[in-house]
């Protein structure tokens, strides 16, 4: 019977520590987004990685290609691997890393090809028609 008192005080803290980290948590970003970083107080509570932080885990500086991101990430999952007396905890952080580099790859990537100008088509056709003429 004693024990069972013990077994239910310990979940009634335990809880009640997570709602306070989770009420803490909640209000600092509710701080941030009113400061006009809701994008970045979102991505903390959702435990996303910063792009700044990432290169900083898998040790790359821009420029970089995606093959560059993957081959450093295996680099260093491979010598993290518990195995070998390496870390798990770090291996996690260094597939984050990874995750969140190709993310901002990928969006670099978009962001140019939309940018590119399209080929105008008029001024296409009217060199067809000017050299036709010759």
């Amino acid at each position: 019977m004693a024990w069972q008192r013990i077994v239910a005080q310990m979940l009634v803290t335990a809880g009640s520590v997570f709602a306070r980290a989770f009420a803490q948590a909640l209000q600092q970003a509710q701080h941030q987004g009113k400061s006009g970083n809701a994008k970045e107080a979102a991505d903390r509570l959702l435990g996303k990685m910063d792009a700044g932080q990432a290169r900083k885990i898998l040790n790359m500086e821009k420029p970089y290609t995606a093959e560059q991101i993957t081959q450093q990430f295996e680099n260093i999952f491979k010598y993290n691997d518990p195995k070998t007396g390496g870390s798990y905890y770090l291996q996690c952080k260094a597939e984050h890393a990874k995750n969140t580099l190709h993310e901002e790859f990928a969006k670099q990537y978009e962001q140019e090809m939309t940018q590119e100008t399209p080929i105008d088509e008029h001024n296409e056709t009217t060199n067809e028609n000017t050299s036709s003429r010759r």
